[in-house]
């Protein structure tokens, strides 16, 4: 019996931000948080994420 560990890879959604060890030597085709799942986990964002609040809040600080 070997008492040689096999190296774990540390792996970091883009979309989430959350981190997992994948326990298989390849790599994962979704990410492993259960409300994120995402298959782009991976892959940076081609266009930024939009904020609808931040919108809001100028259009009602105008009006007053």
């Amino acid at each position: 019996m070997k008492n040689e560990h096999t190296p774990r890879t540390v792996h970091t959604c883009n979309r989430c931000g959350y981190q997992w060890i994948a326990y298989k030597g390849k790599t994962p085709q979704t990410c492993a948080h259960q409300q994120c799942r995402s298959p782009y986990w991976n892959k940076e964002r081609v266009f930024p994420i939009r904020n609808t609040n931040e919108e809001n809040i100028i259009t009602e600080e105008t009006t007053n």
